[in-house]
């Protein structure tokens, strides 16, 4: 079946797809309308809002009932009733995949979100994926810092404000299917915090699940939950557990720094995870400073030549010498 085919099999009434192109898409600068990455941008809203406002809340006012559908369907309905669209409706699959190579070459910033023994970690199911758990994060918006983009991902996605707990120097970093992907950590999060996401149909639930079950890899047997969760489920955590531990070991024990700023190796294909490292893995106890404080004569005998011990000053030669100097004037 060929894409062309497969509005055939799904359909939208034209004045819902008029509504559609009349509140994302027609009213597009003429400039930008020849931009298809901005186009798809546009129609992915549109989808969103299709199933939000129609799908679910308006469905009963339509027969047959309305139906969901991809991204690529919906796409190819939009594209065949714009008209400015029409000419590239015949090639909607390479448009598409153009605005996904682009889309996986935006960063991604959100939290790895910790509760206060650090014990569990805020995972978030994704609504269309409903079978795959990860991170809450989100794509850049243009000019916008990475840790303001933490902060309003994931607010939208958990309903809760980092802003007052965020560090932008504590993070994990990775590249994950050829996208940056950075997470701040945030430990010290009650779990009877009360999550709620802000945006519709993106985030289907919300859980806390224990970092010592997580997953290093899907071969590893994770312990029975209630849940049903397998490795499989984990693909988008499986890059941070190793440094996530590492970095809640190093947290735990107390000698935790901040991060300098990143250093990118150019010979590397895919850079490591940065993550804060141990001031050392064994540091010394710290003494009272009462005992730190060394008796004059140690000093002398550490650092002071033999002959300089016995050092004294010799007062009269010392006012001779001086009394002898031009202009000088005895007190």
């Amino acid at each position: 079946m060929t894409l062309c085919n497969m509005a055939t099999f799904h359909t939208i009434p034209l004045e819902i797809l008029d509504d559609l192109g009349a509140r994302f898409i027609i009213n597009i600068p003429e400039a930008e309308q020849r931009d298809l990455i901005r186009i798809c941008f546009q129609v992915e809203l549109a989808h969103w809002f299709y199933i939000d406002e129609y799908v679910q809340d308006n469905a009963s006012n339509y027969k047959p009932k309305l139906r969901s559908c991809g991204m690529r369907e919906f796409a190819e309905h939009m594209f065949r009733h714009i008209g400015f669209l029409r000419g590239y409706a015949d090639n909607i699959h390479e448009v598409l995949e153009n605005w996904r190579q682009y889309k996986m070459s935006v960063p991604t910033y959100g939290a790895i979100i910790l509760n206060e023994d650090l014990s569990q970690v805020l995972l978030a199911q994704g609504f269309c994926s409903k079978s795959t758990w990860s991170f809450p994060k989100g794509k850049v918006n243009e000019d916008e810092l990475p840790h303001d983009c933490a902060v309003r991902e994931v607010y939208e996605e958990t309903g809760f404000d980092i802003s007052s707990r965020i560090d932008e120097n504590v993070y994990l970093k990775t590249i994950v299917n050829d996208q940056t992907v950075m997470l701040f950590l945030i430990p010290g999060v009650p779990t009877k915090t009360k999550f709620m996401p802000r945006t519709r149909n993106e985030i289907r639930d919300l859980q806390w699940f224990p970092v010592a079950d997580l997953p290093l890899h899907k071969k590893e047997v994770m312990p029975p939950n209630h849940l049903n969760i397998g490795p499989n489920n984990l693909y988008m955590v499986f890059p941070f557990i190793k440094s996530l531990k590492k970095w809640i070991g190093t947290f735990k024990r107390g000698h935790f720094r901040r991060l300098p700023s990143e250093v990118h190796s150019s010979n590397r294909q895919t850079p490591p995870i940065e993550t804060p490292k141990p001031l050392k893995e064994n540091p010394p106890e710290l003494k009272p400073r009462q005992q730190l404080q060394q008796p004059a004569q140690a000093f002398e005998e550490l650092h002071c030549p033999t002959n300089w011990s016995k050092f004294q000053f010799d007062k009269s030669d010392i006012l001779s010498a001086m009394s002898s100097t031009p202009g000088w004037i005895a007190q």
